[in-house]
């Protein structure tokens, strides 16, 4: 992990995040919008918002701002 230096549109292992990716929650930080109820849970990146990363989790309708150095990208694929 890049121990929470926050990589603009990377996760906590540095892969680059994009518009519709499959990441998973894999840190707890409440101030940056990663709560316990979230840990392990998988979303789809919906929009980039300054400094955070709005994402749709599974069986959540509203997208929510999480830092993504407090992601994972789950599926590799090809960007955009």
């Amino acid at each position: 992990m890049n121990g929470g230096r926050a990589t603009p549109w990377r996760d906590a292992y540095g892969v680059p995040l994009w518009p519709t990716a499959r990441v998973e929650q894999v840190a707890v930080n409440k101030a940056h919008g990663a709560l316990n109820s979230r840990l392990g849970k998988r979303g789809t990146v919906d929009q980039f918002r300054q400094a955070r990363v709005a994402v749709v989790f599974d069986g959540e309708t509203a997208a929510v701002a999480v830092r993504p150095y407090l992601l994972h990208v789950i599926e590799q694929g090809s960007e955009g």
